[in-house]
């Protein structure tokens, strides 16, 4: 706020806000904890053949360890 005066020239300012700096606590970023990762596991169904015969199915679950899929060999 600033104000002349009529004949003297004379003005009047409010002091100046002084810049704080911030507190480090003030300045702390909450990030959520991730939660535990779970071992994705998948369902193989896979034929054995010996001597040209299919066997029986076997089944077993294993870890999924890449986001692209599973690929066998």
């Amino acid at each position: 706020m600033a104000a002349r005066a009529r004949g003297g020239g004379r003005v009047l300012e409010m002091p100046a806000r002084r810049s704080r700096e911030a507190s480090p606590e003030r300045t702390k970023v909450w990030t959520e904890p991730r939660a535990p990762r779970q071992e994705r596991r998948v369902p193989v169904l896979y034929y054995l053949c010996r001597n040209g015969q299919l066997e029986h199915p076997h089944f077993m679950e294993v870890p999924l360890s890449s986001v692209e899929g599973l690929y066998l060999r």
